[in-house]
């Protein structure tokens, strides 16, 4: 075995890190794992390292990483670890070493200009936050919700996605915060991410992946990413997530006046209403019939239920495709289709849910603020094996505690 990136990398940390941090201690176990590290970065294969509080892993993976000069994507489980890697030790180490760093977040963490020029706002509380992001997307470099200052009530409408979007063949294309983050990322030597994002882009082929062709993989904390992968992989049909779609399409304001993509459609709004009539009935069904985070076994009690609701959104999708043709502009043609991937989405889903998946547990989510239907695998290695391992010439799977 070659050492030479082993000893570059100890003699980055004693005569670099070590000389600049007042009172730094060089740590057996930090130095142990730093040499398997960059056994696994040099050589390849897979490397799971368990690395208790105080091992100073971050280090330990990351000088190896930036030494050996290759393109790696850093995934840990939140965005709030991506942010103190981002911005804590890897701008730390690039004032001792100079290379390329970004973060990837997922796609709703940045602003769409084309939702924000074509929004139509529909009262005075509406237009004062409108304005103050059309101010904030006048200055802002990321477009990052992460860096507006207080929260936006129209976020969920202008945020960026995937199915209201029109990539390259858009006006906005060169400014698009989320392209120009992804042109960030590819540039980057060192990219960023969170679980989540990560196993969107394990599920994703060819060009649709979102994160770039990488030789490194770390995944620290490790422990948690079976967990993120079952959120992914897995069936997530809420409430709140149906209301959203509906309220797009049609809601009546203050004064019973119909807003929304549909309002022109008059035909259409009594087959919403049944229908979020027949939604808000469900769900309470499962709040009487099913208990919470209990494992539904074999039949599903409210199949019929879900079943019929299913069949209702497909209808309310196939009267829309018949009864609004030449009654929109490009970008509201746009927004409707968004809107009917979603309900096609979630019929899929509820009948998905009721079936049930071999090697899959089902169970509901039912909360004062929260109802939900969840699906998940019950252990994703398969799906590892299949989709995460292949594309990395080296993975280091690090965390606190990890059990194999």
């Amino acid at each position: 075995m070659d050492l030479k990136l082993a000893q570059e990398s100890l003699n980055f940390l004693k005569n670099n890190v070590a000389g600049i941090l007042p009172d730094y201690e060089l740590r057996n176990p930090q130095l142990d794992m730093m040499g398997a590290c960059s056994k696994a970065i040099e050589d390849g294969g897979t490397l799971i390292a368990e690395a208790g509080t105080g091992t100073g892993k971050t280090f330990a993976y990351l000088i190896p990483l930036i030494l050996s000069g290759k393109k790696s994507i850093v995934s840990t489980r939140t965005i709030n670890l991506q942010e103190q890697l981002f911005s804590k030790d890897l701008r730390f180490l690039s004032t001792l070493k100079e290379f390329d760093y970004a973060i990837a977040k997922g796609r709703g963490n940045y602003l769409c200009l084309r939702r924000l020029n074509t929004y139509r706002i529909s009262n005075k509380e509406e237009s004062g936050e409108y304005t103050k992001l059309v101010g904030w997307a006048s200055k802002t470099e990321t477009g990052d919700i992460e860096d507006y200052p207080g929260r936006s009530s129209l976020w969920d409408r202008v945020l960026s996605d995937a199915d209201a979007c029109r990539g390259q063949n858009c006006t906005f294309y060169n400014q698009c915060f989320y392209f120009r983050a992804r042109k960030r990322w590819g540039r980057a030597q060192i990219v960023v991410a969170n679980h989540a994002i990560t196993s969107i882009n394990a599920m994703l082929s060819g060009d649709s992946k979102i994160l770039p062709k990488a030789d490194v993989l770390i995944i620290d904390e490790g422990h948690a990413l079976d967990n993120a992968l079952s959120e992914q992989i897995g069936i997530n049909i809420s409430k709140r997530g149906f209301e959203n779609i509906l309220n797009k399409l049609l809601k009546p304001d203050e004064r019973g006046n119909y807003k929304g993509l549909l309002s022109k459609s008059h035909y259409l709004f009594q087959i919403v209403e049944s229908l979020r009539m027949e939604m808000e009935l469900f769900w309470d069904s499962v709040k009487k019939k099913l208990e919470h985070r209990k494992t539904i076994k074999g039949a599903f009690a409210l199949t019929n239920f879900s079943v019929g609701l299913s069949s209702s959104i497909r209808s309310l999708i196939e009267n829309i495709r018949t009864s609004t043709t030449g009654l929109f502009k490009e970008d509201e043609e746009l927004e409707l289709k968004a809107s009917i991937i979603k309900l096609k989405a979630y019929a899929e889903g509820l009948e998905t849910f009721s079936e049930g998946v071999d090697g899959f547990v089902r169970w509901p989510e039912i909360e004062e603020k929260r109802t939900a239907l969840r699906m998940s695998p019950i252990y994703p290695r398969e799906f590892i094996r299949d989709n995460i391992v292949p594309e990395y010439n080296s993975i280091i799977v690090t965390s606190a505690t990890l059990s194999v």
